[in-house]
């Protein structure tokens, strides 16, 4: 809740959160009216429903290709390596 504040105060970085001074609702409501508002807002939920629509599906469909395939040691390699491999960051792929 400590962090919360920065958004009610005119941060200033030599007298810290709490001797800021207090702005209120003023940073909201020059957001909410600002060109900048709507575009935003629709940025942000076309790539959640981008996110979902995609991302909800393959890992089903990942899981339902991987029970067809006969192979049990192929199977259990790619069971191992593929929550390793797709939590990390790309350039840690070669470790």
């Amino acid at each position: 809740m400590y962090g919360v504040q920065i958004a009610f105060k005119d941060s200033n970085g030599a007298f810290g959160i709490m001797g800021s001074p207090w702005a209120g609702l003023r940073h909201f409501r020059s957001f909410f009216s600002s060109y900048f508002f709507w575009p935003l807002v629709w940025n942000t939920v076309s790539l959640s429903l981008y996110s979902l629509a995609v991302g909800f599906p393959i890992p089903i469909i990942l899981a339902l290709m991987l029970n067809e395939v006969g192979s049990s040691r192929y199977k259990r390699t790619v069971q191992t390596e593929t929550p390793h491999r797709t939590s990390s960051p790309p350039w840690s792929w070669w470790a």
